[in-house]
């Protein structure tokens, strides 16, 4: 895969993940607390990249958490450190 097309779908999930915790920023949720929300949203799949997702309550707070504190940068998926590298322990 090129690099612009990772990079594009990068943007996507960052966008996705925006979407998910957009009306928490915006104060437009229904539900009777944040937490709530997040467990709603939670409760759904969710197509990502082709592939059907579930994703828990705690990792959607999590992006909120991040967004405030970075902002839409830090919703971006990073590539791992140890990308290409062997994570079985030696003897």
């Amino acid at each position: 895969m090129q690099e612009l097309e990772k990079e594009k779908l990068k943007k996507e999930v960052a966008l996705f993940r925006y979407g998910l915790i957009a009306p928490i920023i915006t104060n437009t949720y229904e539900e009777s607390s944040m937490t709530q929300y997040f467990k709603n949203v939670a409760n759904k799949t969710y197509v990502v990249n082709g592939k059907k997702e579930k994703y828990s309550w705690r990792t959607i707070k999590w992006w909120h958490e991040i967004y405030r504190k970075d902002g839409y940068e830090a919703l971006i998926p990073k590539t791992r450190k140890d990308f290409c590298q062997s994570r079985k322990l030696g003897e």
